[in-house]
């Protein structure tokens, strides 16, 4: 039997990856060794630890294994939807925690500030994201809302459903988002005319429209620093 067909329990002890998680702790494992952890047992003679494999050579980082979806991970040989479901919820419990990490009031009183506190979250999503960001005074944020899911338009993203939140918590001003799955900042026509709507909508309820940032793969689009607010 060859190396990729043993059963992880025909390993010895002290290289089976849960045997050195308890030992050694989560930071001493490999990412194939965690992985391994997540698929389990395997299936169709693949035993986890060949599957965790071929999952890192189709996604060499992290990032590119987050910004798949559930089917196209069911896909990879030796996964179904059931283990494709707990690599699907291991990322997103950590993103939840990188998000914790920055619940502390942050403050978003730039537009570098704001791509950093939403990049782990939207720049590998494959679907648009509009997120509203509620400030105080001292532009610290208040309240989070994903407004919508999907192409950004002015049908879509009405000023209604926009600047609810900002009223519920009474922020003094509104900082709005959205990611380009394409990874190029640039903004579009729609942009631009949904930041035109908005902004008109901040005027006439006194909440202003601070910023608008487009969130690109490694860069951003800040509508203020560009003049357009």
């Amino acid at each position: 039997m060859t190396a990729d067909l043993l059963s992880i329990k025909d390993w010895p002890a002290e290289d089976r990856p849960r045997e050195r998680l308890e030992r050694l702790g989560a930071p001493a494992l490999s990412t194939v060794e965690l992985l391994t952890l997540l698929v389990g047992s395997g299936g169709r003679g693949r035993p986890a630890d060949a599957v965790a494999r071929h999952i890192v050579a189709s996604c060499p980082s992290l990032r590119q294994l987050a910004s798949k979806t559930m089917v196209e991970l069911a896909t990879t040989p030796g996964i179904g939807a059931a283990t494709a479901s707990r690599v699907i919820a291991a990322l997103e419990i950590g993103r939840r925690f990188q998000r914790e990490r920055r619940a502390r009031c942050p403050m978003l009183a730039t537009p570098r500030a704001v791509w950093r506190h939403l990049a782990l979250e939207l720049r590998d999503r494959e679907r648009e994201r509009f997120v509203a960001l509620c400030l105080n005074t001292r532009n610290e944020l208040l309240s989070e809302v994903t407004v919508s899911v999907g192409s950004l338009s002015a049908s879509i993203v009405h000023p209604r459903e926009v600047f609810k939140p900002a009223m519920a918590c009474s922020a003094a001003s509104l900082v709005i988002a959205h990611n380009h799955p394409s990874g190029d900042p640039s903004p579009s026509r729609e942009d631009r005319e949904v930041t035109r709507v908005l902004a008109e909508a901040g005027q006439l309820l006194d909440i202003p429209l601070h910023d608008h940032v487009i969130v690109g793969a490694d860069s951003y689009f800040s509508f203020k620093d560009a003049g357009l607010i």
